[in-house]
């Protein structure tokens, strides 16, 4: 079968109006889609009062971010997890949130334990998780931004400071 010249240009023009429709419409699809962050607070439980003060700064960030236009243009949407202080519950969650919700990161866990759970989970999903607390040290992970003081940062400047200036009290004649 032969195809007419004015038939093969209407075929290419058709064909790149076709592709250029896809790749507008998948910027357009890209732009659309939220930029999705999980959330691991207690939302319940003994420690909910002491965390909340975490949970209204990240929503307070999200929404200054979004009020600036987000990411890219893209708009950043929180999935919250109820993990308070069950360890186990925290590792589920942040599997959950990866896997199901599809974050592109995480934020909270409020004990050394949780952190330590969603460790494993961040390592084997290649994710990220910002723990903004201040922890034991001796713990390193590529996928944990660890936000808080350690002991040595903490100690250390109050005994320089002691040193400084109290000095030894045993020799003060007064």
């Amino acid at each position: 079968m032969k195809i007419g010249r004015g038939t093969g240009v209407a075929l290419i023009l058709l064909t790149a109006a076709t592709v250029s429709a896809i790749a507008m419409w998948r910027h357009h699809l890209k732009n659309e889609l939220p930029i999705k962050v999980g959330i691991l607070q207690a939302l319940s439980g003994p420690t909910v009062e002491s965390e909340r003060p975490l949970l209204e700064a990240l929503q307070l960030a999200i929404e200054d971010a979004n009020a600036a236009g987000g990411i890219r243009g893209q708009k950043i949407q929180a999935v919250m997890a109820d993990c308070g202080l069950d360890a186990a519950q925290c590792a589920r969650e942040a599997e959950r949130l990866i896997t199901e919700e599809q974050v592109q990161a995480l934020f909270g866990c409020w004990t050394s334990g949780c952190r330590k759970a969603v460790k494993e989970v961040v390592e084997k999903r290649h994710s990220l998780l910002f723990y903004a607390l201040r922890y034991e040290g001796m713990e390193q992970s590529p996928n944990i931004l660890y936000g808080g003081a350690v002991p040595n940062q903490l100690v250390m400047p109050a005994v320089h400071w002691a040193l400084v200036n109290l000095g030894n009290r045993s020799e003060d004649p007064g």
